[in-house]
């Protein structure tokens, strides 16, 4: 059975993080491989969110 319980819906990547949960929040640097691999993800959902908000306002913009 697929474990889904830290999954966030939407994401096309999937990466396996070898910590328990109080090791996934603290990192050693920033060159850690679970920092890099969160930060990343982040990285992509502010960069859609950024994306859709743009989109939304031109579009509110058009209907003016």
């Amino acid at each position: 059975m697929e474990d889904i319980s830290s999954e966030f819906g939407g994401t096309e990547t999937k990466a396996m993080i070898d910590a328990n949960h109080m090791e996934m929040c603290r990192y050693s640097s920033r060159e850690a491989d679970g920092y890099r691999k969160v930060s990343g993800e982040l990285r992509i959902f502010c960069k859609e969110i950024e994306e859709s908000l743009k989109k939304e306002d031109a579009s509110e913009h058009q209907q003016r």
